[in-house]
């Protein structure tokens, strides 16, 4: 399950995401097109919301019993609800408002698409920091994975030892060039 939850986490934080920059677009061109879409988006962030909850919270016992119990994984788990619930109810406004029994004005679907976003957000970012500790370009502490810390691993094909390691040890960026110059 810890592999479904990792597959479907992406699709509510990128469609609460595209929800708020078309209420944003929305109002800047004062047309109602973009906040249609927003509306939609923000339906769709709700129903996608659920599995990736719903996954999640059946992988929590993987997550301890890989990593252990962490007030980090708390947060996320707690978050990730706050986030579902709020994304369901702005859902239902949404649904009422496509169907014109609720007004859609951007003076709510602007901060309605705002919320979701950030709480989509702060979920992806605690289960980043949870996989991934010391990944954020801010993090002081080196990267680690969990209980696999102490043992060797690979990143991007490249063996990494027991030490702790930073975003350093990954490899090179290339600016979209190609390895091989054939002519």
């Amino acid at each position: 399950m810890p592999y479904l939850h990792h597959l479907l986490l992406h699709f509510p934080l990128t469609l609460a995401l595209g929800a708020a920059l078309m209420a944003i677009y929305g109002v800047a061109v004062r047309k109602p097109g973009p906040q249609i879409v927003a509306l939609w988006l923000l339906v769709a962030t709700a129903v996608v919301a659920v599995p990736a909850a719903t996954t999640g919270l059946l992988s929590e016992s993987h997550a301890i019993e890989e990593a252990g119990p962490s007030d980090i994984l708390q947060g996320h788990k707690n978050a990730a609800l706050l986030a579902t619930v709020l994304s369901a109810l702005v859902a239902v406004w949404a649904g009422w408002a496509l169907r014109g029994t609720a007004r859609a004005h951007p003076r709510y679907l602007v901060p309605a698409s705002l919320l979701v976003a950030g709480g989509m957000g702060l979920t992806g970012y605690q289960g980043g920091e949870f996989v991934h500790p010391g990944m954020a370009p801010w993090a002081t502490e080196g990267h680690t994975h969990g209980s696999s810390a102490g043992e060797d691993h690979e990143h991007a094909g490249n063996a990494v030892g027991h030490e702790e390691h930073t975003q350093q040890d990954a490899p090179p960026h290339h600016d979209g060039e190609s390895d091989s110059h054939e002519e």
